[in-house]
């Protein structure tokens, strides 16, 4: 069962998200945690719901489900976490140096999951955590391709750059 399949976003999930883009930026995808994950976990901890030991637990899970949100454009990588108060993290694909994938025995046979790490330049390198994303290599290879694509986009631009510039000066 593939969990992440790229697919183009619809209009309301468009104007949905268009709040977070800037002037120009495309969106090319948005997901969550992986639909495998939920709903085993869901399942594993419904009869422990029952007896009001595993609530806390589904109630975690369900949260997660809903309010995470892993918004990919065309130049750059989005987190939006939250329901009532929401807290919005976002790095530039050319400042991405690199992706690690980490998938857990159990994340990988069961539930299809893992956990994906952006570690961006900077002066303190920050690691930006993608946690329970379904199909995580294909996601890390879609990520991969967005950031060559762009990366190509921006080379072409300042060779246009550097083309026009000597037209400018005459």
């Amino acid at each position: 069962m593939v969990d992440f399949a790229p697919t183009k976003p619809t209009e309301k999930v468009r104007k949905e998200y268009q709040k977070y883009l800037i002037p120009g930026e495309e969106l090319v995808l948005v997901t969550g945690i992986g639909n495998r994950y939920f709903w085993l976990k869901f399942l594993f901890n419904l009869p422990f719901g029952l007896i009001l030991i595993g609530l806390p637990s589904l109630s975690r899970l369900y949260r997660e489900k809903h309010s995470v949100r892993y918004i990919l454009t065309n130049h750059r990588f989005i987190i939006k976490r939250g329901l009532f108060s929401i807290k919005v993290t976002s790095a530039p694909y050319d400042k991405v140096t690199h992706i690690t994938v980490d998938e857990s025995f159990t994340n990988r046979f069961i539930y299809n999951a893992g956990d994906i790490s952006l570690i961006t330049a900077g002066f303190d390198q920050r690691e930006i955590v993608i946690s329970h994303v379904g199909d995580p290599i294909r996601f890390k290879n879609f990520m991969e391709h967005l950031i060559l694509r762009d990366k190509q986009k921006s080379q072409d631009s300042q060779r246009f750059d550097e083309e026009i510039r000597p037209l400018k000066l005459d």
